[in-house]
């Protein structure tokens, strides 16, 4: 079961079967402090949609945002062992790393939120997931009002801004036909509207869907100002990317894998350009800098 963007995925595999279902979750994982209740009724609802005897599930792994520490994550490890022959838990990053990579890893997260997590094993990769959270580590994913660059939040409210910074003759780029989706997507009269809306207790996530229409936008109808936007989100990744750099060098790793995880990289074909200029430009400011 993977947590991100507000919902969980969960996934069954069998020698010939995969399948997955989705449930809403809350989008903002440093509201779920405390609530570890509320969070495993909701990965039973999930686990249920099979009707599966727990005998017949030989594991059952969950990864989500805030699970990084020992303690949340043992009380939903005990909590779920009814529905699993084994049951692991862990944070968001950790359990991508070790269903893809088997080298040191760079898993970049970029959904509802962002954040980059690094992950380094002396010796290989560790035997028991949560010691993994020892040798990694991490940048961005300090929430969407301080943070989550490059993520779907980010990128639906740049064109939200763009919008508006286009009605005070701020914005350079022409934004009538995203400012008809923008009405559109939260069945508003006008802007004023949609402000309304954002600033309210569910704006978090229906802001955040808008990120699809935004790359819809840019793929099917060559909206230059939805294409800026999105190579922008390009750019802040890579910076998560490049940040988390230094100290694979320290550990003198050989080979690092890149991990994306999260709907945003459905566009990452039109974020490309911004991710590789921008690591491109921190690399040669890194070259050039005095030692």
């Amino acid at each position: 079961v993977q947590q991100s963007g507000g919902f969980a995925t969960a996934v069954i595999e069998s020698w010939n079967v995969e399948d997955s279902v989705e449930a809403a979750l809350g989008t903002n994982p440093w509201a779920l402090t405390g609530k570890v209740g509320e969070v495993e009724r909701r990965v039973r609802e999930v686990t249920q949609h099979w009707e599966l005897a727990a005998e017949r599930v030989a594991a059952m792994g969950l990864t989500m945002s805030g699970l990084g520490g020992r303690a949340g994550a043992s009380q939903l490890a005990e909590g779920r062992k009814d529905g699993a022959q084994e049951v692991c838990v862990s944070g968001e990053g950790t359990g991508p790393w070790h269903s893809i990579s088997t080298n040191a890893a760079v898993v970049i997260i970029a959904g509802t939120g962002s954040l980059a997590m690094a992950f380094f094993q002396p010796g290989g990769r560790a035997a028991d997931i949560q010691e993994a959270s020892a040798h990694s580590w991490r940048a961005g994913g300090h929430g969407h009002i301080v943070g989550d660059e490059g993520s779907a939040y980010w990128i639906a409210r740049e064109a939200v801004r763009a919008v508006l910074q286009g009605k005070d003759h701020i914005h350079e780029h022409e934004v009538l036909r995203l400012e008809e989706a923008i009405l559109s997507h939260f069945g508003a009269k006008n802007l004023r509207e949609v402000i309304l809306q954002i600033h309210a207790e569910d704006g978090k996530r229906i802001l955040s869907s808008f990120a699809k229409t935004v790359s819809r936008l840019a793929e099917e109808q060559n909206d230059v100002c939805c294409r800026h936007i999105l190579k922008r989100a390009g750019e802040e990744l890579g910076q998560l990317l490049f940040a988390t750099l230094p100290e694979f060098e320290r550990q003198q790793c050989e080979q690092i894998d890149v991990v994306l995880v999260g709907s945003v990289w459905k566009s990452f074909h039109l974020m490309r350009s911004g991710m590789i200029e921008r690591l491109h430009r921190l690399c040669d400011k890194l070259a050039h800098a005095p030692v």
